[in-house]
């Protein structure tokens, strides 16, 4: 087990004026990885953003790819298709052993559609996986926070990866949380399927910039120090030899780096 981190979080930290030096001081706190987001590929590559990591001793833990392989048709659909292979390819080739997919899809409006998106869920995830077998870099999927969708509840999440055999799964506590789903629960059902997971803690806020789903307005909190059980929930992890990443992430609030040093050395605490 090991804790990484967002890319993006400490590149906004605005107490760094060197994103370089901002990186290194997380590696230098005991953080290993970092995780990229496609949105930020604006500003590096792909092979730029690893050198960048390399240069801080971080490894590029995973990719985190918006794509539509869900509702999309015809010339999108494939359009959508081509884009996920070609990071699969470009990954494979830099040597990152995991992308995740989060599919850009609207809310289900009726059952009817709620229950196909699941059934393209399934297929999508598992073309994907299949494409990626045998390349080092393993398809991953991760629970939502919204009920309207069909990859959120515990239930509907199972369904997709007891059906999608080649998939990782992504545990998000913080998103199981915004559904009304009991995280610790959440765990024992995907406990083998899990290979990545997303760590936040949640505070209410009147004024929070956030709000997901029909749950009160929330932000981040300091981890550990928030709504959720996350000492018995990464305590679990640990002695059942989850080897995977604990990464670090951040929501409805500004980025600072009180904020990001406490929460890792609060993760750091379950690994030293």
């Amino acid at each position: 087990m090991n804790v990484s981190v967002y890319a993006v979080h400490v590149r906004q930290l605005s107490d760094w004026h060197d994103e370089d030096a901002a990186f290194r001081h997380y590696r230098n706190m005991g953080i290993v990885a970092a995780d990229v987001l496609e949105s930020e590929l604006v500003d590096y590559s792909l092979e730029e953003y690893k050198s960048k990591l390399n240069r801080a001793g971080m490894d590029f833990g995973a990719f985190v790819a918006t794509t539509d392989i869900i509702t999309a048709e015809g010339v999108n659909l494939e359009e959508n298709l081509t884009r996920v292979k070609g990071f699969i390819d470009e990954l494979e080739r830099l040597g990152v052993p995991k992308i995740m997919l989060a599919p850009n899809v609207r809310n289900a409006e009726s059952p009817e559609e709620y229950y196909a998106m699941r059934e393209r869920m399934v297929e999508g995830y598992q073309s994907m996986a299949e494409y990626a077998r045998g390349s080092g870099v393993t398809v991953m999927i991760e629970n939502q926070s919204v009920r309207q969708r069909a990859d959120s509840l515990i239930e509907d999440c199972k369904y997709i990866i007891d059906n999608a055999p080649d998939v990782g799964f992504v545990l998000d506590a913080g998103n199981f949380f915004c559904v009304r789903e009991d995280v610790l629960t959440a765990y024992e059902v995907f406990r083998d399927r899990i290979v990545h997971s997303h760590i936040k803690d949640w505070e209410y806020n009147e004024f929070g910039r956030i709000v997901r789903s029909y749950m009160p307005p929330l932000r981040s909190a300091v981890m550990g120090k928030g709504l959720l059980p996350l000492d018995t929930l990464i305590t679990r992890m640990r002695d059942d030899g989850y080897s995977g990443s604990l990464l670090l992430e951040v929501n409805g609030r500004p980025f600072d780096t009180e904020l990001l040093d406490k929460s890792a050395e609060y993760l750091l605490s379950f690994v030293r």
